[in-house]
């Protein structure tokens, strides 16, 4: 397998994008056949703002809260994922980083809970998001964030029956967290280059 530095930015934008087309197309197919579009709409998708706001963003919000309280109190090298997010994130500008983030919430979350929890509930949908994002599988805490992000992602649809919840509050996690790296990046590197002249 490539290294992470051996990656040009280009393939690791074709690479996410690729994996999360392959994602979607799955969850599109497997509604298509186990579930039904029409039916996916009338009993999980809605426009309801109290929900939205209360579930979708107030979640997204407390995980986004969660992950950077933990990035100031642990390590850094305890949420090092082998560079992959630090080099995608950095690299991408605040616009893609937002189109990235909404196509990985949709596509992730109309599989993971809108087919595979549906089907075979919370554990099982759970268990397989996390060993999807298997580059965190080496770090525990990496590991153990997705594995609880990923229960309350599950939690929350169980509760409110909305993927449009879930795609909120997955979507606010991601595009927060991504432009939070981009940026925090750039201010340590700002700051060294400041404190070595």
């Amino acid at each position: 397998m490539e290294e992470i530095n051996e990656i040009s930015i280009n393939q690791l934008k074709k690479s996410v994008f690729l994996s999360q087309f392959i994602i979607f197309v799955v969850a599109l197919l497997s509604i298509y056949f186990f579930i039904g579009f029409n039916k996916m709409y009338s009993q999980f998708i809605s426009l309801n703002i109290v929900e939205l706001a209360l579930y979708g963003f107030g979640s997204g919000l407390i995980l986004v809260i969660l992950n950077i309280g933990m990035n100031y109190v642990l390590p850094e090298e305890t949420f090092d994922d082998g560079g992959f997010n630090k080099l995608f994130f950095t690299s991408l500008s605040y616009s893609e980083i937002l189109l990235f983030c909404l196509f990985i919430a949709v596509s992730e979350e109309l599989l993971f809970r809108g087919v595979i929890q549906t089907k075979f509930g919370i554990l099982i949908s759970t268990i397989i998001f996390t060993l999807v994002h298997f580059r965190y599988l080496k770090k525990f805490i990496l590991f153990f964030v997705v594995l609880i992000e990923s229960f309350v992602l599950g939690y929350l649809f169980l509760k409110t029956q909305n993927l449009l919840v879930v795609i909120v509050s997955h979507f606010l996690l991601d595009a927060i967290l991504g432009t939070y790296l981009k940026y925090s990046q750039h201010d340590k590197q700002d700051w060294n280059e400041i404190k070595n002249e």
